[in-house]
C-alpha cells in the first residue's frame, strides 16, 4: 500500500515536461515482477492480512491499481486487476464502506468500460439437442434486454424438455468484455443414487471412525462391511474441507442416520483447527455456518452415538458457498449398517 501511494506521489511531476519520476518506474517494476497470473482471477499479489490502514487488501489491490494507471500501466493489465477485484466479489464481501467506494471508484474508471452500451451479443448454441435452433433464438432475444449494467439475461427449459443432449453447450464471445456463465439441473433423487460430487474449488470428504477405548487412549477404526456397529458405538465423524480461495458465508450441512444422535446437543461458536464456526446440531443433520473460509484444507469432527439395529442411509453432506451458490460439493449417501 505504501509503494503504491510512493509511485502514484512521484508519477506526476510539477512540469509537464518532465519525465516521469525514477523512483515510480522502479515501484511498478518491482510490483509487475512480483505479481501473480491466474485465468480466472487475473493480476494480484500476495497481501499480507492485518487491521490497520495499509494491510487491508482491498484498498491495497486498488490503491496499486490506480499506481499503475497514473504510472502508464497497459490496459490489459488494469482489466486483470480489475477481474480480480469482481472475481473477489463473487465469494468475499467488501468488508468496510471505504473498501467498497475505492473497488467501484476502480472499476468504473479505469481500463476497458465494461458497462456501455451492449456491443456484439454472446453465441450460445445446443449442438447435439433436438431444441438448439429454439434455443439460440432464445438466447439471442433474452440479449437485447439484459440486466442494467451487468448484462445478466437467463432462459429456462422445461423439466419434461431436458434431455442428455443439452449437457453440451457452447459459447463463443465476440466482444473484448468479461463473460461468467452458468448452465445447472435442478431436481429430485433419492439420497443412496447420489454420487459425491468434488470437481470444483470447493470440495467435501467424510469419514466415519468407531471409537474403541485402549490401554493407549481412544483409537479411530475405520467402520468397514466386515466390521459393522453394534447400538451403543460412539462415532467420530471427521469433514474433510478444501477450498482453493477464500470464501465468505459458507454452510456446510451433515445430514446423517436415523440411528444415530449427537453427542453435544448444544448449539455455539467454535475453534478448531485453525477454523472457526458456528456449530449447530438438529434433528436430522449438523450444520457448521463459517463466516470466513481460508484458502487451504480444514478437518471439522463431532461424535454420535448409534442407537437402533438396521439399514440406514447416512444422508448427504453438502457444502455452499452463500455468496456464490455455484461453489459447491457433496458426498453420497453411502449405506449405514448397525447389527
Amino acid at each position: 500500500y505504501e509503494q503504491a501511494l510512493l509511485a502514484i506521489s512521484q508519477a506526476r511531476p510539477q512540469q509537464a515536461a518532465m519525465p516521469q519520476s525514477e523512483v515510480t518506474q522502479k515501484i511498478i517494476e518491482s510490483l509487475r515482477e512480483k505479481a501473480l497470473h491466474k485465468d480466472e482471477f487475473g493480476m494480484f499479489w500476495k497481501y499480507g492480512r492485518g487491521y490497520t490502514w495499509q494491510q487491508l487488501p482491498i484498498e491495497t489491490h486498488c490503491r496499486i491499481l490506480e499506481a499503475f494507471q497514473v504510472a502508464g500501466g497497459t490496459t490489459e493489465e488494469l482489466d486483470e486487476m480489475r477481474l480480480w477485484l469482481l472475481t473477489n466479489k463473487r465469494t468475499n464481501r467488501w468488508e468496510t464502506t471505504k473498501s467498497t467506494a475505492a473497488a467501484v471508484f476502480a472499476l468504473l474508471n479505469t481500463g476497458t468500460n465494461w458497462t456501455d452500451a451492449p456491443g456484439k451479443p454472446l453465441e450460445v448454441s445446443w449442438p447435439k439437442s433436438a431444441l438448439k435452433t429454439d434455443l439460440a433464438s432464445r438466447a439471442r432475444a433474452a440479449q437485447e434486454t439484459p440486466e442494467a449494467a451487468t448484462g445478466a439475461f437467463s432462459i429456462s427449459v422445461a423439466g419434461d424438455q431436458i434431455n442428455s443432449g443439452l449437457a453440451t453447450v457452447k459459447m463463443k464471445n465476440k466482444d473484448n468484455r468479461l463473460v461468467w456463465g452458468g448452465v445447472y439441473w435442478q431436481y429430485t433423487e433419492l439420497a443412496q443414487k447420489v454420487e459425491a460430487a468434488n470437481n470444483g474449488p470447493l470440495t467435501l470428504e467424510r469419514e466415519l471412525f468407531r471409537r474403541v477405548p485402549t490401554d493407549d487412549g481412544i483409537r479411530l477404526e475405520p467402520i468397514t462391511a466386515d466390521k459393522p456397529l453394534n447400538p451403543g458405538d460412539r462415532v467420530t465423524v471427521r469433514l474433510i474441507l478444501r477450498s482453493d480461495r477464500s470464501l465468505d458465508y459458507v454452510h456446510l450441512k451433515d445430514r446423517r442416520a436415523a440411528t444415530f444422535e449427537p453427542i453435544t446437543q448444544t448449539s455455539g461458536y467454535q475453534y478448531k483447527n485453525g477454523l472457526g464456526y458456528y456449530f449447530a446440531p438438529g434433528d436430522l443433520a449438523t450444520n457448521f455456518f463459517i463466516d470466513h473460509l481460508p484458502k487451504g484444507t480444514y478437518t471439522l469432527e463431532y461424535d454420535l452415538f448409534t442407537t437402533y439395529a438396521g439399514s440406514f442411509s447416512n444422508g448427504l453432506g453438502r457444502v455452499q458457498c452463500m455468496y456464490a451458490p455455484e461453489f459447491g460439493a457433496n458426498t453420497d449417501g453411502a449405506r449405514i449398517v448397525v447389527e
